[in-house]
């Protein structure tokens, strides 16, 4: 017997807690920034490149980060400031508004995951065959990995499952569409390994069996197991809700 099913996961915007900032000062054979900066080498090679200035005439001043979560590694908002301070000649602070922070991100991903199992009798996997379908996830970090069918973001946590089935396979296809995307927290872990617990809960439900003890039938591995029985310990997984507890 074979079970399918889908799992979406939307675009995303980081929503930095202090919006998207800079101070540039550039002048005819300088150039030095302030600002909450992921990637202050990449700053510092762009910059450079841009003003056409040996690297060490560029300096970087990294901040305090008022919320990074991957969008500060780019440095757009770094070449904003640099460009109007070099046409008006003069040191510039520029702030996003929150209107501009959200409209002009670089997204996490939508992506969406098709899981495909093969079942013994008893609703057991043999096999699994998992395809991604995503934008790219590096295309502004490391344009190199990226390829038609793979993108090493996109598929974290697939291609290293603790899962013990038979048979794996996972696909990617790689989604071309205009808006931006790129890193936002462990990318790829979001939302493939939602789908996988998903897919993995959904399939203890089908066999009639309790989520805990079908996930530890799968499981091998000794750390693995023991992260799944401390959770189930902690969250007194066994415990049986009371038969007149009314909800509030």
């Amino acid at each position: 017997e074979t079970y399918l099913q889908e799992y979406e996961s939307q675009f995303l915007a980081h929503a930095t807690m202090e919006t998207m900032n800079c101070t540039a000062h550039v002048t005819d054979d300088s150039c030095t920034v302030w600002g909450p900066l992921q990637g202050p080498e990449l700053a510092k090679l762009t910059l450079a490149g841009m003003l056409k200035l040996p690297p060490e005439r560029v300096t970087i001043n990294r901040t305090l980060l008022g919320g990074g979560f991957g969008r500060r590694l780019l440095v757009d908002f770094v070449i904003q400031a640099a460009i109007i301070s070099k046409a008006v000649a003069k040191p510039v602070k520029v702030i996003w508004s929150r209107e501009e922070d959200m409209q002009h991100d670089v997204y996490r991903p939508a992506t969406l995951n098709r899981v495909t199992a093969g079942l013994d009798k008893e609703g057991t996997p043999l096999a699994f065959a998992h395809k991604v379908v995503s934008p790219s996830i590096l295309q502004f970090v490391y344009p190199a990995a990226v390829t038609e069918d793979n993108d090493p973001s996109c598929l974290e946590g697939l291609l290293e499952t603790h899962y013990e089935i038979p048979s794996q396979r996972v696909d990617f296809k790689l989604l071309k569409v205009g808006i931006p995307t790129s890193v936002l927290r462990t990318t790829g872990y979001g939302p493939n390994i939602f789908a996988v617990e998903s897919f993995i809960d959904e399939l203890a439900f089908k066999a009639k069996r309790d989520p805990y003890d079908f996930r530890r039938a799968l499981l091998k591995n000794e750390r693995s197991l023991k992260v799944l029985e401390t959770l189930a310990q902690k969250s007194d997984w066994h415990k049986k809700p009371a038969k007149d507890r009314k909800s509030v």
